[in-house]
């Protein structure tokens, strides 16, 4: 079919799969690049869906809850398992009909404008058997493909993202695609590819050429010497130009551990680059204001200080409040700190952005497949870390039988942070587990450090040496996360011992 386009290589994603890793499935009609330009501009199902991913964020935090009801009951581990079962069913179903209503989304479109059919379109069946042999085949089709979904995105020109944790999974429904004449006719579908980390280097002279800047990082840097270097960009600064250059993941890995980068005479400073895109209309991110649909914003931009309308930023005279992390508060009932503006490093929006960045990225590293549970585990360990005005420390909790058996508490230097405790947290229990050959499941209630463990894109030595050691004893430690504060008791002893380390744990 030489007549279908080339795909955007995209991945989108705004919460972490259990897996910790992403994998995106891009789909476009075949023809689409002849429709009109106007068709992309006024469709109202591109971007995000917060009301279907907010109930999805809600199913999963409920679904956690009754796993740490679960964790805390005094049923055996068989007992537990069983219970298991039917739960993560339930789970299915739920990550399915979100599947579902994106096919819907495409459906209704086609009632709004005159284009060429959806991939949502080909994949709905309008006439079809009665609705239970409907569901029962539904069913069978998902056992029999067994594949998970993290959510369907509509994107311009009548394509979708399907998001899936693993990259075992697109290649299940890439399977199943090709196998269907009315899917592999008309759309062309293909797994993105992840992009090569850059780095950008300050202050180089303006007088060097493109091919002199290469040749001296290749001479003057032993971790360069070897590396696909790549210029994607430079621009001029007011003493001398900045350039990008994209670098292959084992020399990237190599060269980001230098405090400086040789090039001449020079020793320069230079750091990761990250291309993030927002818009100074609605202050959110992924477009510029050229392309912004807010219709919120569209007769003024918001101001990305205050968060407020009829005003730019740098007229401002109000106190920093974050619309982005404002907007997140009042959806999803998380307490982000507001009282920053929306272009703040301080930002967990922003923060959210990077990390989405960085699933984009080759880093050169593995994911982790740890188990969340392993069925009559010797022990049960739960872990916590603490920062109390300057002092860090974590704790590890050990359980058996629902009985506390034994409690390690550690004092962090003051330069370590919460998330670094966390991590160290797991690495001693996992260290524990493996110095008496016992099996072990962990429970931590740090979702961003379960990420960053099973994660592929990790770029910290820290984080990737502990993955190192976790790959070694995977069969003796289970890995799941539990919600803080409902009343779980190891989960309460472990924040409670944890603020006792800052001040009164080992090391220090």
């Amino acid at each position: 079919m030489s007549d279908k386009q080339t795909l955007d290589k995209t991945i989108v994603t705004e919460q972490l799969s259990e897996s910790g890793g992403v994998e995106s499935l891009t789909s476009r009609p075949a023809d689409s690049q002849n429709l009109p330009k106007t068709n992309e501009q006024n469709d109202p199902f591109e971007g995000e869906t917060p009301e279907i991913q907010g109930l999805l964020e809600k199913a999963m935090e409920l679904e956690m809850e009754i796993q740490s009801a679960i964790y805390s009951s005094k049923a055996t581990g068989t007992k537990q398992a069983e219970i298991r079962v039917p739960l993560k069913e339930i789970m299915k179903i739920v990550v399915q009909q979100q599947v579902m209503i994106g096919h819907l989304m495409g459906l209704l479109s086609t009632e709004t404008r005159d284009r060429v059919p959806t991939f949502a379109d080909v994949v709905s069946t309008p006439i079809g058997p009665p609705p239970k042999a409907r569901a029962r085949s539904r069913s069978k089709q998902h056992r029999e493909h067994n594949v998970k979904v993290n959510n369907v995105k509509p994107i311009g020109r009548g394509g979708i993202v399907i998001n899936t944790p693993t990259s075992e999974d697109i290649d299940k429904l890439i399977l199943e695609f090709q196998k269907r004449d009315e899917i592999r006719e008309k759309f062309d579908f293909a797994k993105p590819k992840l992009k090569d980390p850059s780095i950008v280097i300050f202050n180089v002279n303006e007088d060097l050429s493109k091919e002199e800047f290469i040749k001296g990082l290749k001479s003057q840097n032993e971790e360069l010497i070897e590396a696909n270097l790549v210029v994607r960009t430079s621009y001029k600064i007011r003493f001398g130009k900045n350039w990008v250059v994209s670098i292959n993941p084992e020399a990237f890995n190599l060269v980001i551990k230098k405090p400086r980068i040789n090039l001449n005479w020079s020793r320069l400073t230079f750091k990761e680059n990250f291309r993030i895109l927002q818009c100074f209309r609605c202050a959110k991110y992924g477009h510029t204001a050229e392309r912004c649909r807010s219709e919120e914003f569209k007769e003024g931009g918001v101001c990305l200080c205050c968060g407020t309308k009829g005003h730019k930023e740098r007229e401002c005279q109000d106190s920093p409040k974050c619309i982005n992390c404002s907007s997140h508060n009042a959806n999803f009932k998380t307490t982000y700190d507001t009282d920053h503006s929306a272009r703040s490093n301080n930002c967990k929006i922003r923060d959210k952005e990077i990390d989405l960045l960085i699933s984009r990225t080759n880093y050169g590293h593995k994911f982790i497949i740890l188990n969340e549970n392993i069925s009559n585990a010797d022990f049960e360990v739960y872990t916590d870390g603490s920062r109390i005005e300057d002092e860090t420390g974590f704790a590890v909790c050990i359980f058996q039988e629902n009985n506390n058996i034994e409690n390690h508490l550690y004092k962090l230097k003051s330069h370590n942070s919460v998330f670094q405790a966390e991590l160290a947290a797991i690495h001693c229990a996992a260290n524990w587990a493996a110095s008496k050959n016992v099996s072990i499941n962990i429970h931590t209630d740090s979702l961003s450090s379960i990420a960053a463990i099973k994660s592929a894109s990790a770029r910290s030595s820290f984080v990737n040496n502990i993955k190192q050691d976790l790959v070694k004893i995977k069969h003796l430690v289970g890995l799941s996360w539990v919600k803080a504060h409902v009343g779980i008791q190891g989960n309460e002893l472990a924040d409670q011992q944890a603020k006792l380390a800052t001040t009164g744990g080992c090391g220090g």
